[in-house]
Formats: structure tokens, C-alpha cells, sequence
């Protein structure tokens, strides 16, 4: 160790020096300077929550509450009206709903056929193989109105043909598989 010590000359020394004292202290800093760091911001956000939640008149009630609130909204977003539907009861309402919705639209309900799907792990897949027929426009509101009513539905196939091809007021057939999901029932 010494003979190699020797081979080095002053400014090779303190270079390899320097690089220990900046690794031994990239090692502090890392290791134990920045999780304590790390853990006073997560405490510091924490006491701005429970300064904030202290300083409302409900105090952690009204938290509560409001949090409640914010799930229900998310799951109404989620699965539209059929949030709280049995299973079984969420066939008609589709359906009932996607006539709704076409009267609306100008949108002709040729047909609806429920199937079960496929479990995805924690969810139950229900399809509805739809046909319709309108004009594009009534068609393209029709398909929006399906994603603010029912909530969280995918199209799983989609198919536009043209049922008559008049130059003043063509229709378009349309046919498609919608897929509902809902969390199974434990």
C-alpha cells in the first residue's frame, strides 16, 4: 500500500482525497440529511391539513362530509344514474335509457341485446350490442349523451354503414357493442 502511496505524486493525492470527502458526503446528504428532510415536509403538510381542518367551524365532520361528497360525485361520475342499482335492475335501465336518448336525439333504436361479457379482475362486464339509425349529427349528440347519462360505458366495436343514401337527408345505420362495468359483489 505504501509503494503505491509513493507512486503518486501531491496533486494525485489530494485529487483522490477531495473525491472521498465528496463521496462521504454525497453519502450523508443522501443517506441521512435528505429522508429527515423528506419526512418534515410530509409533517408539514400534514399540519396544513389539520390547520385548515381545525380553522372550519364543522371541523373534522365537516371534512368528513365533504369528502363523502366528493366520492359520491366520483362514483355518479363513474357509473352515471346506475350507481346504486343492483345488478340486476341495470339492464332495463340501460336500455330504458339508450330509447330515452335516441327520442331525444332524432335517433331510431333499432335494436338492444344484453350479454354478459367477461370478468376484468375486480369488474363485471355487461355488453349491449346496439343498432341505430339516423343522420351523422343526431348520431355523433346521441353517442355523447351516452357518455354523460351512463356514466363510464366503453364502445367496444363500432360499425357505420349507410341505411339510405338520399342526397337531401341521408341515414346511417350504425351498430355498436357498448360494455358496462361494475365492481363485483363480494
Amino acid at each position: 500500500m505504501q509503494a503505491l502511496l509513493d507512486q503518486l505524486d501531491s496533486r494525485q493525492l489530494k485529487l483522490i482525497a477531495g473525491c472521498a470527502i465528496f463521496l462521504l458526503l454525497a453519502a450523508v446528504v443522501s443517506y441521512g440529511f435528505w429522508p429527515k428532510v423528506q419526512e418534515l415536509r410530509a409533517l408539514q403538510d400534514s399540519r396544513t391539513v389539520l390547520t385548515q381542518v381545525t380553522a372550519t367551524q364543522g371541523g373534522a365532520e365537516a371534512e368528513i362530509a365533504s369528502l363523502n361528497e366528493k366520492i359520491e360525485d366520483l362514483r355518479r361520475r363513474l357509473q352515471g344514474d346506475m350507481a346504486n342499482l343492483p345488478m340486476r335492475q341495470m339492464e332495463s335501465f340501460i336500455i330504458g335509457r339508450l330509447q330515452t336518448i335516441s327520442w331525444r336525439n332524432g335517433v331510431t333504436l333499432v335494436g338492444v341485446e344484453p350479454t354478459q361479457g367477461e370478468s376484468v379482475e375486480m369488474y363485471r362486464e355487461v355488453l349491449f350490442q346496439v343498432e341505430l339509425t339516423g343522420n351523422y349529427f343526431s348520431l355523433l349528440d346521441w353517442l355523447g349523451d351516452i357518455s354523460s347519462e351512463l356514466g363510464f360505458v366503453v364502445i367496444k366495436e363500432f360499425q357505420l354503414g349507410v341505411a339510405r343514401a338520399d342526397e337531401q337527408d341521408p341515414k346511417l345505420t350504425t351498430r355498436l357493442l357498448l360494455a358496462a362495468y361494475r365492481v363485483m359483489d363480494s
